[in-house]
């Protein structure tokens, strides 16, 4: 529900600046290395994050906190 939140054009894909609203909304508040951190492992090098990235960053996360 959240990626969907944030794929407004419904390309499949969130920018980096996106996800990291999504990761505010889903109530993780982590700082600008973590953030960087995120974008790095999951976007592609047009700064995307696509469905299945997201799911796996957030399973991540999950686990961590």
């Amino acid at each position: 529900k959240i990626f969907k939140h944030y794929d407004t054009d419904q390309s499949g894909t969130i920018n980096s600046y996106e996800m990291r609203n999504a990761v505010n909304d889903a109530g993780f508040h982590l700082n600008n290395q973590l953030y960087d951190i995120i974008t790095m492992r999951y976007a592609d090098k047009y700064m995307n994050i696509d469905f299945d990235s997201f799911i796996c960053c957030f399973v991540r996360l999950e686990g961590m906190f």
